[in-house]
């Protein structure tokens, strides 16, 4: 696991495996700095899954037109041909709502990937992990 403190007011923690790129906000956040960790790690990414665990963060000084910069900078930061899932947690309800409002920005901007906004990591994880092992019929 890496972790930066290099951010101006958030801790961003990393955790990287073959199946997902796990990131970590704690505290309150600019956007410049969710720019950064975007620009830094997606066009590096060897996955298809992203996960932003945001319980612990306070990402209220984002604005909606923040969100469209960082879902702008996104789709030109993944890697050519990348199509995936990015799955966002947020437990309270101000998060969650904000998380949502951003996904729809998302995709409209066209960025190719699923999204999904869930109140604890154990139901993002399983959302990711339905993608790693499609169902089979019996």
């Amino acid at each position: 696991m890496e972790t930066s403190t290099s951010l101006v007011m958030a801790t961003v923690s990393l955790d990287k495996s073959p199946l997902r790129l796990a990131i970590t906000v704690l505290g309150p956040v600019v956007p410049r700095e969710i720019i950064e960790v975007v620009q830094r790690e997606y066009p590096k990414l060897s996955t298809n899954m992203i996960l932003w665990d945001l319980t612990q963060a306070d990402i209220t000084t984002i604005s909606v037109d923040d969100f469209r910069t960082i879902a702008s900078i996104a789709k030109q930061s993944l890697p050519a041909g990348y199509h995936g899932r990015t799955v966002y947690v947020g437990q309270e309800s101000s998060l969650y709502n904000l998380m949502c409002v951003y996904t729809a920005i998302a995709v409209m901007t066209g960025i190719p990937a699923e999204y999904s906004v869930f109140h604890t990591r154990s139901e993002a994880e399983q959302w990711l992990v339905e993608l790693a092992s499609p169902a089979t019929d019996l």
